[in-house]
Parts: structure tokens; sequence; C-alpha cells
């Protein structure tokens, strides 16, 4: 029997944990920062867990030296140490792309309606739809380890230039509609990355980027 969390019953239960926030008179705030658009912060937990959101069309934010550019839709629950580095990235909905910073021994827990993940080091793009039955992931560069909490398998992207893949709801890893990466642009890793100081640990196709935003990137 299938134990995966239905995408209805992922929204309410994060909704209704929701309903009675407890707020800390000392937020940890410093490790949550727009740099380009506005970033909600709806609620603290603890000091080291809060629910975000952004309802702008492009927003860039960093979680300690994580940076992310989300779109209007987006929405999620994380949690981070004491030196902000990310723990836990529960997506409820919207679309993300992120680029984590290598860590030795890092590994970040990412909760999807239809999955969970280990991811490491790692750039990513995540869109979680709850009117589609799939989410959708690219592995940019890095590692993600899937586990699929029917089977038990444990199954993993690792590349060095975009691993797209969707997943359905029974956590299974399936083809995609797509067989290039659709939503995000090399051009906006870079970004990403300059942000917090680093550049991405690809290796491009005949040493250019091949895919690249149609549309002016952030400033930031």
């Amino acid at each position: 029997m299938c134990t995966c969390m239905s995408k209805r019953s992922f929204i309410m239960s994060a909704t209704a944990a929701m309903l009675y926030p407890t707020f800390s008179k000392a937020q940890n705030t410093d490790a949550i920062r727009a740099l380009s658009g506005k970033l909600n912060l709806d609620a603290f937990k603890s000091n080291n867990a809060a629910r975000i959101s952004t309802n702008q069309k492009k927003t860039v934010f960093v979680i300690g030296e994580d940076a992310f550019l989300s779109n209007e839709k987006f929405e999620a629950e994380i949690e981070f140490d004491n030196d902000g580095v990310l723990k836990k990235l529960k997506v409820l909905s919207g679309q993300a792309l992120a680029a984590l910073k290598p860590i030795n021994r890092r590994s970040t827990e990412l909760l999807l309606p239809n999955s969970t993940a280990s991811v490491r080091g790692t750039g990513f793009f995540i869109d979680v739809d709850v009117s589609k039955p799939h989410d959708y992931i690219c592995c940019c560069y890095g590692e993600i380890q899937f586990n699929n909490s029917t089977s038990g398998e444990k199954q993993h992207l690792k590349n060095s230039y975009h691993s797209a893949t969707a997943i359905n709801e029974r956590g299974d890893l399936v083809s995609p509609k797509f067989n290039f990466p659709y939503g995000h642009y090399d051009d906006e890793s870079v970004l990403l990355e300059n942000s917090v100081g680093r550049k991405p640990h690809w290796q491009l196709p005949d040493n250019k980027m091949q895919f690249l935003s149609p549309t002016p990137l952030p400033a930031i």
C-alpha cells in the first residue's frame, strides 16, 4: 500500500499547522534575506524555522549562503541551523531555482508532495503544482538522492549539466514531458551563484551556456 501523502493532504496539513503560529521574540531573520523582490516571512515556528512565500514574478533571496530565484506562487517551510545552513525545505507550491553551497557531508532534506530527497551542494529547479499529478525537478548540477516512500528504493540524480525528471503520485521517477530544461535558465544559475560569491560547478557543452533567459535578469 502506498504511504505517500496526497497533494491535497500535503497542503491541508501544512495549512492546519499554521492556524495557530507561534512567534519568537528572538526570530533568527539574519539567515534569510531578499536581494530582489519581496519575500514574505509568514511565521516562525522557532528561532530557526519559518514559512516563506513570494508573490512577485521573480524574487531572489538567500538563506545563509544558499540562493534562490522563485516565482509568484512559491510557498515553502524551511528549517536551518544556527549557522544559517538550510536543513529542510518543504515546498508547498510554485517554482524555484536553487544554488546550494557545497559543504562536506551536507544533506539538506527536500520534501515534495510526491517524494522526499536529500540534496547536497547542488543546483536544482523544482516545480510543484497541486493541480497536476506530477512534480518536476531538474538537477542542474550536483547530486540529489530520492527516497521512494512506497518501495523504499533510493534513486540518484548526479550530473554536471541538467538532468530533468518528473515524480508521479507514487513517488516514482518518470520521464518528463520535456526533453529540455524548462522554467529556468543557465544565466539565472550564474546570477544566483554570483550573489553568494560562487560560480556554478557544472560542465557546459562546448564551454557555452545553452539556455539563456528571454527576459532581463533581476537586478541585485
